[in-house]
């Protein structure tokens, strides 16, 4: 498996499914794909691995005698339509400097990984978003969470923290640092767009 395999899935999701309802059928159609694509490879989901009992990994692919760890984010702005059929209600997930967060801690979540499992080959950390505050530019730096920002073309790396004037309600179970020891570029990619307003869906894939 490598990185091919992974955006080959997401190409092919595309025609599919062009909106989630959640996270979870987010997670359970990429599995589904990359289990077609690799047939001969194990993957779980929600998997926790040895070597830290406390990790659940959304999907959990070994393949040839190597483990190749992915991290989904799928964050939301309201939108209700009908497809295929099918009646979609999507919430809106306000919290843009935790969403930011989540996902950047997935990355360092995947980076362990690769410091501790010894069939660690390569790791994924992927977000699905109709939200695009998460890929523009911001107008401003002056925020509690500027360190945290994943708009399009920014280099990531190195150690992540909360502006000083951040709110114990924002960095509730979040107040640590963030550390990043790779060096990762974002660049949003074109997932879907369903025609409405918020109808626009782009994802961001970093690989460690």
């Amino acid at each position: 498996m490598n990185r091919n395999h992974v955006e080959i899935a997401i190409n092919n999701l595309k025609g599919s499914h062009k909106i989630f309802h959640s996270e979870a059928d987010f997670q359970f159609s990429l599995a589904w794909e990359l289990q077609k694509i690799l047939p001969d490879a194990k993957i779980r989901l929600e998997y926790c691995p040895s070597f830290d009992k406390d990790m659940h990994i959304d999907i959990y692919v070994l393949d040839e005698g190597h483990s190749y760890p992915i991290e989904l984010k799928y964050k939301t702005k309201e939108v209700e339509t009908d497809i295929d059929g099918e009646h979609y209600e999507l919430k809106n997930q306000f919290a843009h400097d935790i969403g930011r967060y989540d996902f950047l801690y997935d990355i360092s979540r995947i980076e362990k990984a690769k410091a501790l499992d010894e069939n660690f080959k390569s790791g994924f950390a992927i977000i699905l978003t109709n939200d695009s505050a998460y890929w523009s530019v911001p107008y401003t730096d002056n925020t509690v969470d500027a360190s945290f920002r994943i708009h399009e073309g920014r280099t990531i790396t190195g150690s992540l923290s909360w502006g000083e004037k951040a709110g114990s309600g924002t960095t509730k179970g979040r107040k640590d640092s963030i550390e990043l020891i790779g060096s990762y570029q974002t660049a949003w990619v074109p997932f879907s767009d369903i025609g409405i307003s918020c109808g626009e869906f782009r994802y961001c894939l970093i690989e460690v």
